[in-house]
């Protein structure tokens, strides 16, 4: 048996709530306002189907859904900067607002020879290429652009279950796609003193001789050309992911086998959550954290034995 239900939605909500900065002459922090509009598209599908094949019986429960948002209105029509997103016109509400990362600095000449550069720190060989998104030879706040969003468009989810002869199987996936997480320093580490505790993945740094390697030079700096709080492509990482979240096997002894005993019911069962995750998100890392601080608590993977019994 087959079932299935579809919806497509296409909202416009108004007076969003919002971080709004102040003029600068006031000196005073960002405040908290209902402003702005956002219009909402998308659809939701869900399935579900059951079949018996002999003595096996099948059921399959699945759902997806498509969304995507854009801010309609905002006061002014100003852009509202949000720490390493902003709010703009016409992109979704949480995108990621920054430089263009498109390589390493290969030699100083090559940094010479290059737009000029008027960001934070001086470049040197080695540390990151931003691109010059005007063409006008000048690498400023001019050059920055959205970079993604925090939003996933896509997320989906899989039941699957199995009956036969006392065995019972479960198992859950879900996923999400069109996401991105921004990593910020905690993640990756640094080299600022004893303190400094860099990620393995600063192993396959910039030098001369690895002109091709993951990451930019080293630097006992926290901020600078290449570091986090310049914000950019490079450190925005792909949060695409399919997880196994839940699988269960179990097996119900037959009802003759407790005759005399009692029990009513006896099942033996194997559980497990978070088994595998397939992503390209940065190793030891979750994509499913609400944000890219290392400070979150991570999924983690539970094997567990039980016993139900019913007397």
């Amino acid at each position: 048996k087959l079932n299935f239900t579809f919806d497509y939605y296409n909202r416009t909500t108004s007076d969003i709530l919002m971080e709004v900065p102040t003029p600068d002459t006031y000196a005073l922090e960002k405040f908290i306002d209902n402003i702005g509009k956002v219009r909402n598209t998308g659809i939701e599908f869900s399935a579900s189907y059951a079949q018996q094949v002999g003595e096996v019986k099948l059921n399959f429960n699945g759902n997806f859904a498509y969304n995507v948002n854009k801010i309609l209105y905002l006061p002014n029509e100003k852009d509202i900067p949000d720490g390493i997103q902003l709010r703009r016109l016409g992109y979704p509400i949480n995108s990621f607002y920054g430089y263009e990362a498109v390589g390493f600095y290969q030699s100083q000449a090559d940094v010479d020879s290059y737009a000029e550069y008027k960001l934070t720190g001086k470049p040197q060989a080695g540390d990151i290429k931003y691109k010059d998104q005007n063409n006008d030879g000048v690498l400023n706040g001019d050059d920055r652009v959205i970079l993604g969003s925090r939003d996933p468009k896509y997320v989906f989810g899989l039941n699957i279950g199995a009956e036969w002869k006392g065995f019972d199987f479960t198992a859950f996936f879900q996923g999400a796609a069109g996401v991105e997480r921004y990593m910020d320093g905690t993640v990756y580490g640094d080299f600022a003193g004893d303190t400094g505790k860099p990620n393995v993945i600063w192993r396959d740094h910039w030098t001369p001789e690895n002109p091709n390697a993951t990451m930019p030079r080293l630097t006992s700096y926290t901020t600078g050309p290449s570091m986090p709080p310049l914000v950019s492509s490079f450190w925005l990482q792909n949060a695409n992911y399919l997880r196994l979240k839940n699988l269960q096997i179990g097996y119900t002894l037959p009802s003759e086998w407790l005759a005399g005993s009692g029990i009513s019911r006896l099942r033996i069962y194997y559980s497990g959550q978070n088994l595998f995750t397939m992503t390209k998100f940065i190793d030891g890392w979750d994509p499913e954290a609400p944000s890219g601080r290392g400070s979150h608590y991570p999924q983690v993977m539970v094997n567990s034995f039980g016993i139900n019994l019913t007397f």
